[in-house]
């Protein structure tokens, strides 16, 4: 007998079978964006959700941007999760460059992720509408990165950036593994973390990062 979860999956398989084909879609790493880059219009959404953006055109000034973020914000400590989109920055040996510590992301330490000052990880995706920043969890890419440390900083390699979430079909087929598979969880931050609960009060920082920036590869101006 099937388990909810294997019911629910046949349910999504089954409704995705009606959907119109978008047509082939480009692969992780092509120069093409998956949608429109307007960079104006995308620091424009940055600003209302509370995220810092930082579009740069190539690798090596994404490097540059997260130097400079380090040192603005005084970063003693980082987690870095371990995702092949981020080799080209070479983070470990750029915060061994800055003194800053580089925290070991496994299970056995998440508490030390804690006391991380900033949370560095690949991002799927990012939504031109909202300024929101996809990303994915699972057992080798821990939620706890970009929940933990009181700033999260994305790094969204080039051709990842779409017009909303009503075009991410395409994006999603294209990061699929050579089985289908996606991620086991995705999960869309628009903003640091806050919350009115208690006396319509806002408050950040209360279910995680207080801080949320992104560095988009790729992207020239508009910089926040």
């Amino acid at each position: 007998m099937a388990d909810a979860r294997s019911e629910i999956l046949m349910a999504l398989r089954l409704a995705l079978t009606d959907c119109p084909d978008p047509g082939p879609a480009p692969r992780p790493g092509a120069s093409e964006a998956f949608g429109p880059d307007d960079p104006a219009a995308l620091a424009a959404a940055c600003a209302r959700c509370g995220v810092r953006l930082l579009p740069v055109p190539d690798w090596a000034g994404a490097r540059a941007a997260v130097a400079g973020l380090l040192r603005e914000l005084g970063v003693r400590s980082a987690a870095i999760q371990d995702h092949p989109d981020l080799a080209p920055l070479d983070l470990p040996g750029l915060c061994a460059t800055l003194g800053v510590e580089v925290i070991p992301v496994r299970e056995e330490s998440i508490r030390d992720l804690a006391r991380a000052d900033i949370g560095i990880t690949s991002a799927l995706g990012l939504l031109a509408e909202s300024g929101s920043i996809l990303v994915a969890a699972g057992a080798d890419a821990p939620r706890s990165i970009s929940l933990l440390p009181e700033t999260h900083l994305a790094v969204v390699p080039p051709g990842r950036t779409v017009p909303g979430i009503a075009n991410l079909a395409p994006l999603l087929r294209a990061l699929a593994d050579a089985q289908g598979h996606l991620p086991s969880a995705l999960h869309a931050i628009t903003g640091p973390s806050s919350t009115g609960d208690i006396e319509m009060v806002v408050v950040k920082g209360v279910h995680g990062p207080v801080r949320v920036a992104v560095v988009a590869v790729g992207l020239e101006g508009g910089a926040g």
